[in-house]
């Protein structure tokens, strides 16, 4: 879909990379960008999860020069930018097929967890560790997939 405008605030496009994950770009009509990050209820990161080989690199490494890396230390692959890792990509299959999950950040994952299940949610992952932060991945009512990290506060 698109590019198409979106009031005063940009334009989007949204598309599906060659893996079959859908994505979407935003070019902004101001500079100010993401003002909050890395705090409970903010955003603190994504994941592309793929298919063991789909190749990751040559599509985002194309587009803006991301490049696949794998970081034993952080036991993580990803994808860099100028010496940044801006997402995480997770070699599986687990979850039907390719596709971004964002993360938000929490104080408590397993509270944040148990109030995701009394709202109508599901679990899908149990805890795990995403790279030194521990994570899972819930289903909001509607099926949507939803990563939520522990930030150390």
């Amino acid at each position: 879909m698109g590019p198409m405008t979106v009031g005063d605030n940009g334009r989007l496009l949204l598309a599906v990379d060659p893996a079959g994950a859908a994505v979407g770009f935003w070019s902004g009509a101001r500079a100010e960008g993401v003002v909050l990050g890395d705090e409970p209820g903010a955003v603190s990161g994504f994941a592309l999860r793929v298919g063991s080989a789909d190749d990751v690199e040559s599509f985002y490494g194309g587009l803006f020069g991301y490049r696949e890396i794998s970081d034993p230390v952080l036991m993580l692959d990803g994808l860099m930018l100028d010496g940044l890792t801006l997402a995480t990509v997770q070699r599986t299959g687990r979850l039907g097929g390719a596709r971004w999950i964002p993360y938000i950040g929490v104080e408590d994952l397993t509270a944040t967890a148990s109030r995701a299940l009394e709202a109508g949610g599901g679990l899908v992952e149990v805890p795990q560790m995403l790279g030194d932060l521990a994570s899972m991945v819930v289903r909001d009512p509607e099926g949507a997939l939803l990563g939520i990290v522990e930030l150390s506060l």
